[in-house]
């Protein structure tokens, strides 16, 4: 992890590469994925928008490994209301 903490949380804007290869760029709140970001799963799944408490949350683009993309509103890591599906 490249970035800030504050009382023993991660805080602020950084970098997490996991174990796996997972990346990480972009803000965090109590050491969880908060605000706007981007991650990067070693198996290829690229997502850029609006982080909650480490969960897809708000407006984002998900462009999966298998090449399908959505661009739209995301609830909990969920799709959620409005939103364009590509495959």
């Amino acid at each position: 992890f490249v970035g800030y903490y504050l009382f023993g949380q991660v805080q602020g804007i950084g970098r997490l590469i996991s174990a796996i290869g997972d990346l990480y760029l972009g803000n965090f709140q109590k050491s969880l994925f908060h605000g706007l970001g981007r991650s990067i799963k070693y198996k290829g799944d690229d997502y850029s928008g609006e982080f909650r408490e480490g969960k897809k949350h708000g407006y984002g683009k998900l462009k999966k490994y298998h090449g399908g993309i959505y661009e739209g509103n995301f609830v909990e890591d969920q799709y959620h209301g409005k939103g364009k599906l590509i495959f």
